[in-house]
């Protein structure tokens, strides 16, 4: 996939369209240079901030222009949605052909992995872009036809790929690679990491890896003291900005828009969070201790000494399928802050701190299911998790969907703890 702004129009057309540009060339040519002026403005400023005027100025033409081709911001998203899957697909295309054409080997695992390195890299624009989109059609109904193409694509190229490198289940290895690939560039993405930083995490304990993230972040769990009123003050801030989280509503948080909800002054707020980043912190934190709870309440005293596979892949697919049904907003909440923090090194410290924290939630059961586990099994199942939730939920949440996930779960955690899984590092 070709990053954001790297693209020579004159060399994309064939060598009769240059000799002749028609008016339906032209047109052509004019909309998708303004859909990749959307990507780029979506990466760089969020959807939220997505307007006519940000789209010519990224795409280098009038704001006339824009309103002629697309009358509504969803018509350029649509738009630059379309662009991003072509931009995917011809990817895949090409590697399949070069592929077949050279002595080159390369296993299932190394591939996906490799994407998930080129999302931290090279790709990281067009990625944020297409996670934008993506989080945005969970609230547009009217949006949801782009996601379920995406889906519907990635699955049939997915399954190419897992038979061209050599997987027998096809079928389910390529959901589990859609869904750990999607997972992965969620947790990981946002956080700015390097390439190289990749295999050292992956191959981790959280304890063993210190990501940096520079001097100007806020560090989660640092609270000043106050007294009991002042705490209920700061308790009423936070419910309400989890409000606005979970409301689905496309806009920046703002101290302004807290205060009206919360009848408060906007002094009284920036008195307990100094800036918009740290109540962005402390909503996540909550978002997130909040799923951690209604986990607990479905495993209730888990035994991780006596634990067997079987019983994992109940409590998982339980747990799971009461995060995009009955909690669907409070579980999809977190994952726009998650991406903002992309764009503001602040949030990063508390994304970081979620990430670990769910890796400390599977280890002790990926290594009471197989002593031989790695720290990647973890990481691996906290990936998969959070792929998967956004992939069901972005679609739509169909009922076909959410009856394939047991034995989705049972592919993926009998193969780990088999050692026959995909993602398992060969000894070469």
């Amino acid at each position: 996939m070709s990053e954001i702004g790297h693209y020579d129009l004159q060399e994309m057309q064939p060598a009769r369209i240059r000799r002749r540009k028609t008016k339906q060339t032209r047109s052509y040519l004019r909309q998708k240079n303004i859909a990749l002026g959307a990507i780029s403005a979506i990466s760089e400023h969020g959807i939220a901030a997505l307007t006519h005027r940000r789209v010519a100025k990224q795409a280098h033409v009038s704001l006339a222009a824009t309103t002629y081709y697309y009358e509504t911001k969803n018509d350029i998203i649509k738009h630059a949605s379309q662009e991003l899957l072509d931009q995917y697909v011809h990817a895949f295309q090409r590697f399949e052909r070069r592929y077949a054409t050279t002595s080159e080997r390369l296993s299932f695992r190394e591939f996906a992995l490799k994407l998930v390195s080129n999302a931290l890299g090279r790709h990281r624009a067009v990625t944020l872009a297409w996670c934008e989109i993506t989080l945005n059609a969970a609230h547009e109904p009217n949006l949801q036809d782009l996601t379920q193409n995406w889906f519907r694509t990635l699955n049939d190229i997915w399954q190419n790929i897992a038979h061209l490198l050599g997987e027998k289940d096809v079928g389910h290895a390529a959901t589990s690679a859609i869904d750990t690939v999607v997972g992965f560039i969620f947790l990981l993405v946002p956080l700015g990491l390097s390439e190289d930083s990749l295999r050292t995490l992956l191959s981790s304990d959280v304890t063993d890896f210190t990501p940096s993230f520079g001097d100007d972040t806020t560090h989660p769990g640092e609270l000043r003291k106050f007294g009991k009123k002042a705490e209920e003050t700061r308790e009423r801030i936070l419910r309400c900005a989890v409000a606005l989280l979970t409301s689905g509503e496309n806009e920046p948080l703002t101290f302004r828009k807290v205060a009206e909800q919360s009848g408060l002054t906007v002094p009284a707020l920036t008195y307990h969070f100094s800036t918009v980043s740290d109540l962005l912190n402390a909503a996540q934190m909550r978002l997130f201790i909040e799923a951690k709870f209604r986990y607990r309440t479905v495993r209730g005293d888990v035994d991780y000494d006596s634990i067997d596979v079987d019983q994992t892949i109940d409590m998982t697919t339980k747990v799971f399928l009461r995060e995009v049904t009955e909690h669907r907003d409070l579980s999809l909440a977190a994952y726009p802050v998650y991406i903002q923090s992309s764009r503001d090194p602040r949030l990063r410290p508390g994304l970081w701190a979620i990430n670990a924290e769910q890796w400390h939630g599977w280890s002790p059961i990926m290594t009471s299911l197989n002593p031989s586990a790695t720290p990647f099994d973890a990481w691996f199942m906290a990936a998969l998790f959070t792929g998967k939730l956004i992939r069901i939920i972005v679609t739509g949440g169909k009922t076909n969907a959410l009856s394939k996930v047991h034995n989705e779960f049972a592919y993926d955690l009998h193969g780990l703890v088999d050692g026959r899984h995909w993602a398992i590092q060969r000894q070469q």
